[in-house]
């Protein structure tokens, strides 16, 4: 998922950047017909319009296994922003037919569409996320071993012997 960002960060930059660039991602279809395309078809036709009151912003849409996520940025007006997030819709919905994942950066906006995860935050920790659960369980290690050698020591102390 990072990787992609960079490249549309490259693409950005890029002194062409007046087009538009859709990205396909993962391999999620869903089928024709089907409630998650529904859901899909209603978050392109309202998502739009609510762009006025929010220039950025994550909306989901369905109930779970149908749910989806858009996120979104604008760079320009409301209108302008409008017009590109319904653009992006239509054009990615061209590119990447039936796909779950898409990434759209116009002129304009920032449009990402993805399945919902309700358990991402739980299945995929950050680095910072990992690192602390290490060191936790480090120093829970830490721990039990300070007070074996502290039992040990006390035992010896004592004169116990094993």
């Amino acid at each position: 998922m990072k990787y992609h960002l960079l490249i549309l960060l490259v693409l950005a930059a890029s002194p062409s950047s007046t087009t538009a660039y859709v990205i396909c991602i993962g391999d999620g279809r869903y089928a024709a017909n089907s409630t998650y395309e529904a859901n899909l078809r209603r978050l392109a036709s309202t998502l739009p319009a609510e762009i006025s009151s929010s220039p950025q912003g994550i909306r989901a849409l369905g109930y779970w296994p149908h749910r989806l996520r858009a996120t979104w940025e604008c760079y320009g007006g409301a209108s302008s922003c409008s017009a590109c997030i319904a653009g992006g819709f239509k054009e990615s919905e061209g590119e990447c037919p039936n796909t779950k994942e898409f990434v759209f950066s116009g002129r304009d906006c920032y449009l990402h569409l993805a399945d919902f995860r309700a358990f991402e935050r739980f299945f995929r920790p950050t680095l910072t996320q990992s690192i602390a659960a290490v060191l936790a369980l480090q120093a829970v290690a830490f721990a039990y071993l300070l007070f074996l050698f502290l039992q040990e020591w006390r035992q010896h102390t004592r004169g116990d012997s094993i």
